[in-house]
């Protein structure tokens, strides 16, 4: 038998969507044809694997399976994307944390062309130490821990062995404490890439050096942060200084006035309340800032009127979308006047600062047509 032509395996591969049941068990019939199939229906099925929707027994027998047989299955040089995220531990009182460790653990050694990375668990730790079996060749560019304990050695060698990291999130309560930082203590070196960090807000005080390359920084867990400690605030953001968009997680406005005038790069903002306090005059430092566009929750007693006081307060704000928590839907206002409907594109990587940045450009055009806000 001849062998088809590699575009016609090719052709024959992209028919077939893998996250079909039935397509997904033609692709491994696929792999029965012929040699030549074999990468390209391999590529397609392993391109991308996730465990999120908790662990029951049928994802941890996955799991286990995919673990016992990793040295020998030559799908995984082909996974771009791993995902573990743990919601919930379905059908166990004590979900299996040590094995599941342990599983991970291995079937991360041989994600060798891995991109981006995704561990996230919702009740109970794991170590982060498992991400450091990824062998160093791997060109990762994105890496999610969240509820991962590490420690901040274990991290700076995990970081140095990969310089192409453009996203990090690591929320970890045990991973580094302002406390327990001594100054003889060597920092965390940032890879000279990185575009978007989120970390803990306690977390800043562990970077000193300028991070340059940093674009966007997201801060969690903003409630163990003392807002009355101006002072610690503005010291510890002076390393961020460079960027041009902020998450602030559990701030409200009035609280984060010394985070939003320290930055003088800052044109894009995402906090979670805004509370305008009567005859308030504190705001009118924020009329120095260069922030373009804002993005926020209310609540539905906040009434409409701190729209005009937004818009006085910020002189170059051009954009502001605002979420009623009551209702889960997003107006945009332009420039304090035009009011629309909005939604965002989903999904765990998106740049909401890109976003934001088209929506200024948009708005600030003459005559602009707002009838494609819809992401």
């Amino acid at each position: 038998m001849h062998e088809l032509p590699p575009e016609i395996s090719s052709a024959i591969v992209a028919e077939l969507d893998v996250a079909e049941p039935d397509d997904r068990k033609g692709l491994h019939s696929l792999l029965l044809v012929s040699k030549q199939m074999n990468p390209f229906a391999l590529r397609a099925i392993y391109k991308h694997i996730s465990f999120i929707k908790g662990l029951r027994d049928d994802a941890l027998g996955v799991l286990r399976s995919l673990s016992r047989y990793a040295a020998r299955n030559p799908g995984l040089q082909f996974t771009a994307t791993f995902s573990f995220v743990l919601a919930r531990g379905y059908g166990y009182v004590h979900p299996p944390y040590d094995e599941i460790r342990v599983l991970l653990g291995c079937i991360i050694s041989f994600l060798i062309n891995a991109r981006r990375v995704t561990i996230r668990l919702r009740s109970g730790p794991i170590n982060g130490r498992i991400v450091r079996s990824l062998a160093s060749c791997a060109h990762l560019t994105h890496l999610e821990l969240q509820q991962c304990s590490m420690s901040s050695d274990d991290l700076r060698q995990f970081l140095s062995s990969h310089p192409t990291l453009e996203w990090l999130y690591i929320y970890s309560r045990a991973m580094l404490h302002v406390q327990s930082i001594k100054r003889r203590d060597p920092l965390v070196i940032i890879p000279p890439r990185l575009l978007s960090l989120s970390i803990t807000a306690n977390d800043m005080a562990f970077f000193e050096n300028p991070l340059t390359s940093l674009i966007n920084l997201n801060l969690t867990d903003t409630e163990s942060m003392d807002p009355t400690s101006e002072a610690s605030i503005v010291r510890h953001i002076l390393p961020f200084a460079s960027i041009t968009s902020c998450r602030l997680s559990t701030f409200y406005l009035i609280n984060i006035l010394p985070i939003v005038t320290s930055l003088p790069h800052l044109e894009y903002l995402w906090v979670d309340r805004i509370w305008f306090e009567e005859e308030s005059s504190e705001y009118n430092v924020l009329s120095t800032t260069k922030l373009k566009y804002l993005r926020c929750y209310v609540s539905s007693e906040s009434g409409r009127d701190w729209e005009r006081k937004i818009f006085d307060s910020f002189k170059m704000l051009v954009v502001v979308d605002v979420t009623s928590r009551a209702f889960q839907q997003t107006t945009r206002m332009c420039q304090g006047s035009y009011e629309c409907p909005v939604s965002y594109r989903s999904g765990a990587w998106t740049s909401w600062w890109e976003d934001a940045k088209h929506a200024v450009e948009q708005a600030s055009r003459p005559a602009a047509s707002f009838a494609s806000v819809h992401g």
